[in-house]
């Protein structure tokens, strides 16, 4: 307060970020949890933000994204408002971690996998690991799909692998 001939003057603090949302990097499935800290006159209003659109309901200083998907990452802020003024955090990018499938031979021309749902897989073979050239055999968005090649008996041992793109 500022004092004008004995009357008090209300002076408002604009809001100033003093710790930002932190990228993160999750698992598929996990929850990714962001926060800010903000100073300046209260009260404080929050609106987080995903690559630059506010979210309905996030207007706390605290934000949780549930159950991590791959339509889920990108950029994360919040915009810090009160009385005297508005203030954007630097933008926390959330990354999606993907563990790498587990192939296995069903028989000898049906690869299948474990790995999470959702995802697009790219199933690629070859017939020397000194090559540098992956062939793909098939694709698929679902560990559940087997990915069915043909390959002859006299056929050289061939190597598999599964990848996300």
């Amino acid at each position: 307060m500022v004092t004008v001939t004995g009357l008090p003057i209300p002076v408002s603090v604009p809001p100033t970020i003093t710790a930002p949302p932190v990228s993160q990097r999750v698992q598929q499935g996990a929850d990714a949890t962001f926060s800010v800290l903000a100073t300046g006159t209260a009260p404080l209003s929050y609106q987080w933000r995903f690559n630059a659109t506010p979210l309905s309901g996030a207007t706390a200083s605290v934000y949780t994204r549930n159950h991590v998907q791959p339509a889920d990452q990108g950029a994360y802020s919040v915009v810090v408002s009160n009385s005297a003024g508005t203030v954007i955090s630097p933008d926390a990018q959330l990354e999606l971690v993907v563990p790498a499938p587990v192939l296995v031979m069903r028989s000898p021309q049906v690869v299948a996998w474990q790995g999470l749902s959702n995802l697009p897989y790219v199933v690629q073979a070859k017939t020397n690991l000194a090559q540098s050239n992956w062939v793909m055999v098939g694709t698929a968005s679902s560990p559940g799909t087997d990915v069915s090649f043909t390959n002859s008996v006299a056929a050289p041992q061939m190597f598999f692998r599964v990848r996300y793109p």
